[in-house]
C-alpha cells in the first residue's frame, strides 16, 4: 500500500492545490488513464477500492511535504 500512497503524493505534486477534488473527479468518472498519470492509475485505483481509504481517507490525507515541492 506504500506504493499507492506514494502515487497519491505524486498526483498531488502534479495537480497542485486542488489535487483532492481532481482525484475525486477522476475516481468518480474513471478518468485516471490520462497521459499525465497513466503509470500511477492502478495504484490510485487501489486506494479508491480499499475499504480503509477511498473518499473518507482522501479528505484527511496530507501528502508528503518532500514530494509536493517537486
Amino acid at each position: 500500500m506504500q506504493d499507492a500512497l506514494e502515487a497519491a503524493d505524486r498526483y498531488a505534486a502534479q495537480y497542485g492545490r486542488c489535487w483532492k477534488s481532481k482525484l475525486a473527479d477522476h475516481w468518480y468518472n474513471e478518468a485516471l488513464n490520462t497521459p499525465r498519470n497513466a503509470a500511477d492509475a492502478p495504484l490510485l485505483r487501489q486506494l479508491r477500492n480499499h475499504p480503509s481509504f477511498a473518499h473518507a481517507w482522501l479528505r484527511k490525507y496530507k501528502p508528503s511535504a518532500a514530494l509536493t515541492k517537486l
